[in-house]
């Protein structure tokens, strides 16, 4: 017994820093509130995980909270009349993956409603974390995508 929690201890330490597999990430699908998602596009993580790095290497503390990144990385869409933020994690202790809803709801736009965003990240072996995937989908004021959210321009 001794030997079995410093051997299951590490283990945790151990799996804790490995991004997740494809499908090993937690779901969330809680900030739709009833509307239909009919399809998303997928927005480069590059630029945003550029600055996440920058900002680890300048010290910034927000880097090692994956709401606080999801914030930051919305930052446009956070002036709206609602926003929504979801997130899940694959345990309570030592997480090392998190999928991160959000909604934002009231645009001044003509045309946009809202959108929906869907951010997973992982935790690196530094504590800090990154974007594996960006989704992005948008609900229309008027024409089509009403009640739903869609990959689609707004007309």
């Amino acid at each position: 017994m001794r030997l079995l929690l410093p051997t299951l201890a590490l283990a945790a330490l151990l799996g804790c820093s490995r991004p997740p597999a494809p499908g090993d990430e937690p779901t969330a699908r809680h900030a739709l509130d009833g509307l239909v998602l009919e399809s998303t596009a997928a927005l480069d993580v590059g630029e945003p995980n550029s600055r996440i790095a920058a900002a680890t290497a300048a010290g910034a503390a927000w880097v090692e909270s994956p709401l606080d990144i999801a914030v930051r990385v919305i930052r446009g869409d956070a002036g709206t009349r609602e926003l929504r933020l979801h997130e899940v994690k694959n345990r309570t202790e030592g997480a090392d993956a998190a999928v991160i809803e959000i909604t934002a709801d009231g645009y001044l736009d003509d045309s946009v409603r809202g959108a929906w965003h869907r951010l997973a990240l992982h935790r690196r072996d530094d504590g800090t974390w990154r974007l594996t995937s960006h989704e992005i989908a948008y609900r229309c004021r008027r024409g089509h995508h009403l009640d739903a959210y869609s990959a689609e321009l707004c007309p």
